[in-house]
């Protein structure tokens, strides 16, 4: 690659045409009007680099360290967003790993919350990832010899495997390190029929991921679009459907609800379904014109099925049977609990909630929250009874090896 050359007293517009691959490092740090041509020309051409960053109180050296890998990777597989101030004097830490579709809205939301707990004397360290860094940030921050100082005062993920794996964050939760810092006087409306909070005061869930399924009725031809999991299991869709197996989160939620539903057929079953695995995002992300690519059936983060557009080839079924859920837990260091009250009631309260209803379709079990959800949706929640009289982790890792089981058979026949 030929050498780099950003300077400071360079326009946004000039970066951007000299370098396309830095405009996802504009949209993900302040400046989401960058996705924009017309913008780009008309405000890129008024601001240099120096000014922006004045302007949005950032590192310029950090911010351009950024451009550069973004550059050099291709704008791909590199964190574009700036990592917060770090005070080496703070009280408080929070950490986690949370969906793309609501992480820069809830950074943002974060942000200005953790000023606002500063300048009341609290000081607040925070470093959330995207969800897709998932396994390998997950073992580095909880996994092996790791004490309970070292972890964070406040932790938010979405997913079943490490809150449940005693390698990992379960073994914090059963010393009592962990505890559940959500307390809702009410159920919200989209969850009254569920008891999505733990009686054993052990995990707190802020919102959950229902998977739903996309049919491409073109591509489905003559056969019946399915409405239920119960429908989708059957021989008729073998072949046809796109499972999240990339979506580490998702998918191990998906493989412990079929089992408990089905059984090991079940899982067998969902196997035999699988034309591709694909991430949500790719095949949202997919055109029209690309449709030979796509399979008749995606099952995928209700999220991504508005990401799809209005193509009218393409349905939203939300089974009737449930949405599978994937939670999206908040816990609590019980030591520094009563310090950390502000930030968790924050992470817990109805403008976080707002933020990943709305902006991420991910239902808020906040009480004052409008998820938006028309009409019945029901969801396929496995319940704590079930958690806590099973061993979850193990229940998951069957069922991963009797999937890949299942298709290493299919292969060879």
């Amino acid at each position: 690659m030929a050498d780099i050359n950003i300077e400071k007293s360079d326009t946004i517009f000039t970066i951007t045409e000299k370098y396309p691959q830095t405009i996802v490092v504009f949209t993900g740090n302040g400046f989401p009007q960058m996705e924009d041509v017309a913008a780009r020309e008309s405000m890129g051409k008024a601001i240099t680099l120096e000014q922006a960053m004045a302007v949005k109180g950032k590192d310029i050296n950090e911010f351009m360290t950024l451009l550069v890998a973004s550059i050099e990777t291709g704008g791909e597989s590199v964190d574009v967003t700036l990592h917060p101030t770090r005070f080496e004097s703070a009280e408080v830490s929070l950490t986690g790993l949370v969906p793309c579709p609501i992480r820069l809205p809830l950074l943002e939301a974060i942000d200005a919350k953790v000023k606002a707990l500063g300048e009341d004397g609290l000081q607040v360290n925070y470093d959330l990832k995207a969800a897709s860094q998932g396994t390998s940030w997950m073992d580095e921050h909880f996994v092996g010899d790791i004490s309970n100082e070292s972890l964070p005062d406040v932790f938010i993920s979405a997913g079943f495997e490490s809150f449940f794996d005693d390698k990992v964050i379960g073994r914090f939760i059963k010393n009592g390190t962990f505890t559940n810092p959500v307390h809702y006087e009410s159920r919200n409306e989209s969850f009254k029929d569920y008891d999505l909070v733990d009686p054993k005061g052990n995990y707190g869930i802020i919102s959950i991921v229902p998977a739903v399924f996309l049919i491409n009725t073109n591509l489905l031809g003559d056969l019946p679009i399915p409405t239920s999991w119960a429908e989708l299991l059957t021989e008729t869709y073998y072949g046809k459907v796109a499972l999240p197996v990339e979506d580490f989160d998702l998918f191990s939620a998906v493989l412990v609800t079929i089992y408990k539903m089905f059984g090991e057929d079940g899982v067998k079953r969902l196997a035999n379904l699988l034309s591709v695995s694909m991430h949500p995002a790719t095949m949202a992300s997919q055109r029209p014109e690309d449709e030979v690519t796509q399979p008749a059936i995606t099952i995928m983060p209700y999220f991504f099925t508005k990401m799809a557009g209005m193509t009218p080839t393409l349905k939203v079924i939300w089974p009737s049977d449930g949405a599978i859920v994937s939670p999206i837990f908040l816990l609590a260091k019980r030591e520094t609990a009563e310090l950390t009250t502000p930030l968790t009631d924050f992470l817990a309260s109805e403008p976080v909630g707002e933020v990943l209803a709305h902006r991420g379709l991910f239902p808020s079990l906040n009480p004052k929250v409008d998820n938006r959800i028309k009409g019945a949706c029901p969801l396929a929640w496995i319940g704590w009874d079930y958690i806590y009289e099973n061993d979850i982790m193990q229940i998951i890792r069957d069922c991963f090896e009797l999937f890949d089981k299942t298709i290493a058979e299919a292969t060879a026949e």
